[in-house]
């Protein structure tokens, strides 16, 4: 039974997913892509790049800061075929960008071997988010940092969001389990990440940031949060 909701769910994420969600994808200061990424400009260099969850690259568009290498990565195929492939855990001596297949809970990579990791909604989709987190502080250098966006899914704007938006266009383009996809895929929710962080990281750089401003001090209106950690 398991393996039968699997298949939808990597159906939805391989057919649906872009479309149902395009303006959360769009070149706009209002996409959560620009708000993970306004933290940085083209002032800044991290030689070494990872992001975890890529889905199909929409988020690299966004990024000011210089890097040398970018190492897109997710658990499915990224389809885009001008992305020249490197094998999973190897980072490339030639500069550029690349892609692999990985497991953002187990990274191929050494210890202290990038400098920063950025991922969308990703750690929703992991039943254990510390485990995660503390395995992506490994692979990174010191003074290295990591963005990543976590979605309120308790929030009265996300319910509203599905409500109005993204339910309501996934079954006009022909999909109709989408409250089966996220039910599957949300592993964990955003109250316990948000607590567990607190608790666990205190001897850790680290700061959310709600959204959308003001309203987002309100955790019933928040929508959103971009988690971002600094190891010393």
């Amino acid at each position: 039974m398991r393996q039968n909701i699997q298949k939808v769910v990597d159906f939805y994420y391989s057919n649906y997913y872009e479309a149902v969600h395009s303006p959360l994808h769009s070149y706009s200061k209002l996409s959560f892509h620009a708000q993970l990424e306004s933290a940085h400009s083209s002032l800044i260099k991290y030689p070494i790049v990872l992001e975890l969850g890529a889905g199909n690259s929409n988020h690299i568009k966004f990024v000011k800061h210089r890097f040398d290498t970018y190492l897109l990565s997710d658990v499915r195929k990224i389809k885009n075929d001008e992305i020249p492939e490197a094998r999973s855990g190897v980072i490339p001596n030639r500069p550029g960008i690349y892609k692999s297949i990985i497991d953002a809970k187990i990274l191929p990579y050494p210890n202290e071997s990038v400098d920063r990791i950025v991922s969308g909604c990703l750690l929703l989709h992991i039943e254990d988010p510390l485990n995660a987190l503390e395995e992506w502080l490994r692979v990174l250098k010191a003074g290295g940092v990591i963005d990543t966006f976590i979605p309120n899914d308790q929030s009265l704007l996300v319910r509203l969001y599905r409500i109005f938006y993204s339910r309501r266009k996934s079954r006009k383009l022909g999909f109709y389990k989408f409250d089966l996809v996220n039910a599957f895929e949300h592993k964990t929710y955003y109250e316990r990440i948000f607590c567990l962080i607190n608790a666990a990281f205190v001897d850790l750089q680290f700061e959310f940031q709600h959204y959308p401003p003001l309203l987002g001090s309100s955790r019933y209106l928040r929508a959103y949060s971009i988690l971002r950690v600094r190891k010393h």
